[in-house]
């Protein structure tokens, strides 16, 4: 499973990156596999029940949102799917 992941974390920077040269757009709303990614990031090792999906679930989003520091610090210095 850490293969696993880890893999689709580095094709989602990837395919992420390349989409957003595509149509020229700094983090579309539309390329949502970086946060797929996340999510499985953030929820690994955890037991998947519906209670801690659920609850994982509003977690990332509420904190992919507000951006807490280094999130924020990092958001600024990685673009393009890659360090700047």
């Amino acid at each position: 499973m850490v293969v696993a992941a880890v893999g689709f974390v580095l094709f989602a920077v990837w395919i992420a990156g390349k989409a957003e040269r595509l149509i020229s757009i700094k983090d579309a709303p539309c390329i949502v596999i970086d946060e797929m990614a996340g999510i499985m990031v953030a929820m690994f090792g955890v037991p998947l029940t519906p209670l801690n999906l659920t609850a994982g679930f509003i977690a990332f989003r509420v904190l992919d949102i507000i951006k807490p520091f280094p999130a924020r610090y990092m958001d600024a210095k990685v673009s393009g799917g890659g360090v700047s």
